[in-house]
């Protein structure tokens, strides 16, 4: 299976607008009876902004637009995206906080409507991130992962996918690394259509500044 290393960064540019890069390399190994070839090569860059409009009865709202230029001679679904493809995407986000059994707790759900070029469909993308801290320094993180296509493909394909993630986020005491935590987690699909199912196990740095 291919290796994927994927920086993520968000900036927090004003109290309502933050910047988002993510920048993909992926690592893919195959043997061809006795012969290895290796692929590798960036596959992906995504840029952003997530804007807060407001807040109403303890809900944040906010506008997400991200475009994503695909670098990769061949992608991971039906519609055929390769390297040049370009989607556009704009989102609307809510988050909000509070405490249960007095540990702090969020909750993030985002819906966003993709647009794709060429003859690929359009995309429809609902996730749901709930997270706690059950002890100071741990952030457990569960997310729903599910992506549609808004009509079919040129052969005649709709296709949906639908994942689950849980992860584990600890921090590493201030006093050796300041800023930085570890993340450990696995994705997996639960449903599908005409998709790839799949396993991914995560491992993650953190660096806040």
């Amino acid at each position: 299976p291919p290796e994927h290393r994927v920086p993520y960064a968000e900036y927090g540019f004003s109290d309502d607008l933050t910047l988002i890069g993510e920048l993909a390399w992926t690592s893919e190994k195959t043997d061809f009876f006795g012969l290895e070839f290796e692929d590798d090569g960036f596959s992906r860059v995504k840029a952003g902004a997530r804007y807060s409009i407001g807040a109403w009865k303890g809900t944040l709202f906010s506008i997400q637009p991200l475009m994503t230029l695909h670098l990769d001679d061949a992608g991971d679904d039906p519609a055929a995206t390769k390297d040049g493809s370009v989607d556009a995407e704009i989102g609307i986000v809510l988050a909000r906080n509070g405490e249960l059994f007095g540990a702090s707790i969020f909750s993030v759900q985002e819906a966003a409507w993709r647009f794709r070029d060429g003859d690929r469909p359009d995309q429809l993308r609902a996730d749901i991130v709930l997270g706690g801290n059950p002890l100071p320094g741990t952030m457990l993180l569960l997310k729903s992962l599910n992506t549609a296509s808004a009509k079919s493909t040129s052969t005649g394909e709709l296709y949906r996918s639908s994942k689950l993630s849980f992860s584990v986020v600890q921090d590493i005491p201030a006093s050796i690394l300041p800023g930085v935590a570890v993340e450990a987690g696995l994705e997996q699909t639960i449903a599908g259509r005409s998709a790839i199912h799949d396993t991914i196990w995560r491992a993650a740095v953190w660096y806040r500044f």
